[in-house]
């Protein structure tokens, strides 16, 4: 965080005019909570999400790894937000929480068939990122495992021999 001195005094103005210390406690909460590893990139989002910046203008001299960094991080966040909402009628059982995005398969574009094997390694990693699904995960691995050895053998044998296998 010792880098974008302008980026900081913005975050600062917008946020009711807060000290740096104040600003810096709160990238270190953000950063834990949000459990995101660099302090930079925590800035970053906080810039964006709470002071509505545009983090992307040239004047801020933000490098190109730190907003690839920041733009992975927001679509994990909204690609896996799913609600959980309890049956309780007081006021605290309805807030709304938002489940971390977890990633079980990352081989995305390594498959033989990405039509069918992308989508169905996005629906595992969705239903993996939910504490509710723990049978889907595994019904959907076994489909996933079974098509890729019946693609490997139907490679191996060259489509003959399909009773084999």
């Amino acid at each position: 965080m010792t880098q974008l001195l302008l980026l900081r005094q913005e975050v600062s103005k917008k946020l009711d005019g807060i000290s740096v210390r104040q600003l810096r406690n709160r990238v270190r909460d953000v950063s834990v909570k949000e459990n995101i590893l660099d302090r930079t990139v925590a800035l970053l989002y906080i810039a964006s999400k709470e002071a509505k910046l545009d983090v992307k203008l040239p004047r801020y001299k933000v490098p190109a790894s730190k907003i690839s960094a920041l733009e992975e991080i927001l679509r994990a966040r909204t690609q896996g937000s799913v609600v959980v909402t309890s049956g309780a009628g007081t006021k605290k059982a309805n807030k709304e929480q938002p489940v971390k995005y977890r990633r079980l398969l990352n081989f995305k574009g390594k498959y033989p068939l990405p039509v069918f094997y992308d989508p169905l390694e996005d629906e595992i990693n969705n239903a993996y990122s939910s504490s509710a699904l723990p049978n889907a995960v595994l019904l959907l691995s076994r489909k996933l495992i079974e098509n890729l050895v019946y693609d490997l053998l139907e490679n191996r044998f060259s489509g003959l021999q399909t009773d084999l296998y």
